[in-house]
């Protein structure tokens, strides 16, 4: 009986930390003109990068495709 138990524990544990991580993730960013229960939304955090190379070399292209993912990701909280 008691090793029922502590596996119905460990399954019920786990489902709890798994909904508690997954929580957030699983709604997705808010939109950055849109507040919380903390308050009022926030500017945009903007962050520069920068390289050498031209847009149409390696690394410019690595970093147009940074960008728009950050974008798409953050919801638009995020720009660089």
């Amino acid at each position: 009986m008691s090793n029922v138990r502590n596996f119905i524990s460990g399954i019920v544990g786990m489902a709890i930390l798994i909904g508690a991580c997954a929580g957030p993730a699983a709604t997705g960013p808010a939109p950055a003109s849109q507040g919380t229960k903390a308050g009022p939304g926030a500017a945009p955090v903007t962050l520069r990068i920068g390289t050498k190379d031209g847009p149409d070399k390696p690394a410019g292209i690595q970093i147009t495709e940074y960008v728009k993912r950050v974008d798409a990701l953050s919801g638009g909280s995020i720009r660089i």
